[in-house]
């Protein structure tokens, strides 16, 4: 009797280990997605196209292997009204099982940006397991496939090369800040809006500007171009080893420092319903260019001149991206509402349905206090 208690013990426990290889698949039966890309359907305003990358082993491999000629990716289309079973239909075109946990880039093209619902885009995305959320998003203003299919000049293939623009977070502020599924997701559930990254292609893929998405509907307003990004990054704080250029006053000449936001903050004022935001920012730099003949570079009173010039600068094209946030789109992607809502939670329960109006209503005061704290190599005519 007691054989057969450890006999039935022991085929359980096998059965529980032996259980957890049930879905495995081998590497070499995988097809590998490392980007999408989602396009209106031409005709149509519920269906859409969606593109994957899927990368190719035999293109990466060595010349030793003999496919040297191969490419390092290839590019399968499927079109649909629904995301999930367009995403199930790439086993009918791929000879492997297609497997999106390696997925980096989702490039959505303007057009399908003004006509779907992005946050149910997003969401369900993030329902399809094998999605991760940390995949970055894009919004494009040509066609979104075809940028999967530029040959790229640096990397294997198109999806390495976005994936690393997007994580270069240095160096300028003229593009916005990198946002994932998950960023997306938080952010619509809490019913902001929201600005991604811009994607375009010129002479070559470039990222600059942001793509600004309503918090209600859910579809693109426009986009916000190079300056006014610059400033919805100083707002936020996201400024890392950027620079900024003036003219000099008196000479007219160029003045380029580089530019760190030290510390920044956004402070409200609630009176009588009424809401105002005090904006202060801290930041710093490096001369870097210094073109004036005349002007002595190691004088307090020139050092101060160029500080107010560059903090007035500073200003104004913060004041410029309110303008277009506050009066152009109507849409807080700047964060404003959170500061409303730590300050005085009750009141911003009533208000958060309303608040892109009541925002675009709102008087800003910005101050912006630039310090230079010393010189790269000098260079002058």
């Amino acid at each position: 009797m007691k054989a057969k208690k450890i006999t039935a013990f022991t085929l359980i426990i096998i059965m529980f280990t032996c259980a957890a290889c049930w879905d495995r698949h081998e590497v070499e039966e995988l097809g590998l997605v490392v980007a999408m890309a989602v396009d209106k359907e031409s005709g149509s305003d519920d269906k859409f196209t969606m593109t994957t990358q899927f990368v190719n082993p035999n293109g990466i491999r060595g010349p030793e292997t003999g496919f040297k000629d191969s490419k390092a990716y290839f590019n399968l289309s499927r079109s649909g009204e629904s995301i999930f079973e367009t995403l199930q239909d790439f086993d009918i075109v791929s000879s492997r099982i297609p497997n999106f946990e390696h997925l980096n880039i989702i490039v959505i093209s303007q057009e399908a940006a003004k006509s779907i619902d992005v946050y149910r885009f997003v969401h369900t995305l993030l329902a399809f397991w094998e999605v991760p959320r940390n995949a970055y998003v894009l919004i494009s203003e040509s066609e979104a496939r075809s940028l999967l299919s530029r040959e790229p000049e640096l990397e294997h293939m198109p999806a390495f090369e976005i994936d690393r623009m997007v994580t270069t977070e240095t160096g300028t502020s003229k593009k916005q800040f990198k946002r994932s599924l998950g960023d997306l997701a938080k952010d619509f559930a809490a019913g902001s809006s929201v600005a991604v990254q811009k994607v375009s292609f010129e002479e070559s893929i470039a990222l600059k500007g942001a793509a600004i998405i309503c918090g209600k509907e859910y579809k693109l307003l426009g986009f916000l171009d190079e300056r006014e990004t610059e400033g919805l990054n100083w707002l936020n704080g996201n400024a890392v080893l950027s620079s900024i250029s003036i003219e000099e006053k008196e000479s007219g000449n160029v003045i380029n420092t580089t530019l760190n936001i030290k510390k920044h903050k956004i402070e409200p004022k609630i009176k009588d319903d009424r809401i105002s935001f005090k904006v202060s920012i801290i930041a710093e730099g490096d001369i870097t260019e210094n073109w004036s003949e005349t002007s002595d570079v190691m004088e307090s009173e020139f050092l101060r001149g160029i500080e107010v010039q560059i903090s007035d600068e500073m200003e104004k094209r913060i004041y410029d991206t309110l303008d277009a946030l506050q009066k152009k789109f109507k849409a807080d992607v700047a964060y404003f509402w959170k500061t409303v809502r730590s300050t005085d939670f009750r009141l911003w329960e009533e208000i958060k349905d309303d608040w892109d109006d009541i925002f675009s209503e709102a008087d800003i005061e910005v101050n912006v206090d630039f310090h230079i704290r010393g010189f790269h190599n000098r260079t002058s005519r």
